[in-house]
């Protein structure tokens, strides 16, 4: 069994979140997009100022998930309000969330998921909210298993040179109180 550990991450953390950012992008993407678009992707998005943004954002969250010590995943969601359907009121979206393809299948995911969850609670929001590539099947597929309905078409994304559509997902949450 996988021992798995959370932590919030804060500024003093960017180069931690930017490698990670990185690698695991490459790796969901690899096969998808071509090296040079992934590459022009990382580039511009995951940038150390990019990173150290996120950080300081206080309506954002970063949690990182450990194995044996070492980062393997990470989510970030963001305290804000769905453009979409009946969503648009107290939700909050999750920006990303990513593991290292050695740990597809060892519940890190669901950890981070979970977790992402229960911040959400925390801030009295109740419902959760993401854009996803239409190309990405393997997170089509997760989210799908998490309740997570079609709201609506989403931006174009831009992966180097490679323009992708994309769709807004969301659900329902308990909120805590």
């Amino acid at each position: 069994m996988t021992s798995i550990s959370l932590k919030t991450i804060g500024p003093e953390a960017v180069n931690t979140l930017q490698s990670i950012w990185i690698n695991t992008f490459k790796e969901a993407y690899a096969g998808l997009h071509s090296e040079a678009d992934i590459q022009s992707y990382c580039d511009i998005n995951y940038s150390e100022e990019a990173a150290q943004a996120v950080l300081m954002d206080e309506l954002s969250d970063c949690i990182l998930a450990y194995v044996d010590g070492n980062p393997v995943g990470f989510y970030v969601v963001k305290h804000h309000n769905c453009p979409l359907g009946n969503f648009a009121e107290q939700s909050s979206e999750l920006k990303q969330i990513y593991i290292l393809a050695d740990h597809y299948g060892d519940g890190v995911g669901r950890a981070l998921y979970s977790d992402a969850l229960k911040k959400i609670s925390a801030r009295n929001r109740s419902a959760i909210w993401l854009l996803v590539s239409d190309l990405n099947s393997r997170a089509q597929a997760f989210y799908k298993k998490q309740g997570f309905e079609y709201l609506g078409p989403g931006p174009v994304l831009e992966v180097g040179a490679e323009k992708l559509p994309s769709s807004v997902l969301g659900r329902a949450i308990e909120v805590k109180v």
